[in-house]
């Protein structure tokens, strides 16, 4: 099974339908942009799967994405016989790091090197 994972938009080449984004790792990957009607920015919350965006999450999208990933967790830990708690924090510790990259991004703190592949 394939899902989507947030990531947070660094550049953009509209040319070439790409953007870079990061998934919370500190890499810089391209992906292709596969959302016709919306724009993109420095900065924002897109959802990718199978190396295309196809969404950009707004406030309440993100809040709801972040409870369902941590109801989730929370789930998955117990199933597993783990702690629950840990696990939660685990969520809101990697979830934070996407939004930080978020912000660093829309204040131009963060340079993409683009590599061809």
């Amino acid at each position: 099974m394939c899902w989507a994972v947030p990531a947070v938009v660094l550049d953009i080449d509209y040319k070439n339908s790409l953007a870079y984004v990061d998934i919370g790792d500190g890499v810089p990957r391209p992906v292709i942009i596969g959302i016709a009607n919306e724009r993109i920015s420095k900065g924002d919350l897109v959802m990718v799967h199978a190396g295309v965006i196809i969404t950009r999450l707004d406030l309440e999208a993100i809040n709801q994405f972040i409870e369902e990933k941590k109801e989730l967790a929370k789930e998955l830990a117990l199933m597993a016989g783990d702690d629950p708690e840990k696990a939660v924090r685990e969520v809101e510790e990697e979830l934070n790091k996407i939004l930080e990259i978020a912000r660093r991004a829309r204040e131009g703190e963060v340079k993409v090197v683009k590599e061809i592949w």
